[in-house]
């Protein structure tokens, strides 16, 4: 045995980890630095509003301290869309990350509106920092490879669209968050299963339905892969049963507790929820192309040409690069599955089917559906991540 070479792996790995850390130190103040250099999204106080409605509600629920409600109460009547909300509109919202903001708000006792906003905008970004750290781990655990998990870490937070609204954009991003941390361990099971997965997975994903419905998406593919998984394995079933069980008992049980809205009737609240997102009732016009076009009856192009004008070039040469060799080798392994050949073939094609489908499944879903989209391709952010995993294998 040498033992010089044990050492030197040891040593590198040590300043592996510090170069690694490094760069995510200095990412992290770089973005701190430059929260305040951002103006307002123009859905920023409705959700402030938002949370406020909903952390009145809860505080009502669980306390008895009147001055707190009426200062709390004073505080929203002051607040765009406090009347609607009253009035029993908009509330079927996602409140997760809302709440949270209002509760950190209160907690530092801010009055001025525009430091609420500093605030918040530092809450986004770093929940998308930490979500960067979650994402390069994914890339890492596929790829074996500090040096290159870095640099795909790198594309996930510099694409210029993505990287600006990281700071202000307190719906999709932070959606787009939690659906990182979700695949995580979503990923992580699918090598492994375990219960700790399963539990985190169950949380984050119910979190990412908390804050936009669409979260289920990763709930219901999660659940197809384990069936596919059952049936490409024998016995599967049967050894991990129990894992199902927590499965369903779990996810249903944190996006009920995390969502206020659900507490008075959890499964109509949550179909009307469902079904007023899945085609939202927004009729204005989008310039797209040269042209207005209504909003809810918008080309099936209209995310593909979004995606492929707000990216830079290099990105879509290896994306699409990615994209080809992953769906050939589906479409090949597909058409060959018998008894004794599998759909995949190692964990790294399974990986990379489940994150092939995830990219595409919400653009499907938004096709067929005809659902009402604006603000270029915001609505589906969440697919980005998948985006950057297959810019990575291209």
């Amino acid at each position: 045995m040498n033992f010089n070479n044990i050492s030197i792996s040891i040593s590198n790995k040590k300043y592996s980890n510090i170069y690694v850390a490094t760069i995510f130190i200095l990412y992290f103040f770089a973005g701190l630095s430059i929260v305040k250099d951002f103006g307002l999204s123009i859905d920023e106080p409705f959700h402030r509003t938002n949370g406020y409605y909903w952390y009145l509600n809860i505080v009502k629920k669980f306390s008895s301290d009147y001055e707190l409600i009426n200062l709390l109460k004073n505080k929203l009547e002051n607040m765009h869309w406090a009347k609607e909300m009253a009035n029993g509109q908009y509330l079927q919202y996602g409140v997760f990350f809302d709440v949270l903001s209002t509760a950190i708000e209160e907690f530092l006792r801010i009055d001025k509106t525009r430091d609420a906003f500093i605030v918040k905008h530092s809450l986004t970004f770093i929940i998308f920092f930490i979500s960067s750290i979650f994402f390069y781990n994914i890339i890492l655990e596929r790829f074996k490879n500090k040096q290159f998990s870095i640099l795909i870490t790198f594309f996930y937070v510099t694409s210029p669209r993505i990287f600006a609204e990281s700071f202000y954009n307190c719906k999709d991003i932070v959606f787009m968050s939690f659906c990182v941390y979700s695949l995580y361990f979503c990923l992580k099971s699918l090598d492994k299963i375990k219960v700790i997965n399963i539990v985190f997975f169950a949380l984050f994903a119910a979190l990412a339905t908390d804050i936009r419905i669409m979260g289920i998406l990763l709930f219901c593919m999660y659940l197809i892969f384990l069936i596919i998984n059952s049936l490409e394995e024998k016995y599967y079933l049967r050894k991990n049963y129990k894992f199902f069980l927590i499965l369903f008992f779990l996810y249903p049980l944190f996006v009920f507790l995390f969502w206020p809205y659900l507490w008075d009737d959890p499964v109509q609240n949550f179909i009307f929820a469902f079904k007023s997102f899945s085609n939202y009732g927004w009729g204005a016009h989008v310039l797209y192309l040269g042209e207005f076009v209504k909003s809810n009856n918008l080309p099936w192009h209209y995310i593909p040409v979004w995606v492929i004008v707000s990216s830079p070039v290099i990105f879509l040469i290896f994306f699409f690069i990615g994209f080809l060799k992953t769906f050939t080798l589906f479409f090949n392994n597909f058409i060959n599955t018998s008894e004794t050949n599998n759909l995949w073939s190692d964990i790294n094609e399974k990986k990379d089917f489940f994150v092939i489908f995830f990219f595409l499944m919400p653009v499907i879903l938004v096709v067929l559906l005809n659902s009402t989209l604006y603000g270029g391709w915001r609505h589906v952010y969440f697919i980005y991540p998948c985006f950057i995993y297959l810019i990575g294998i291209g």
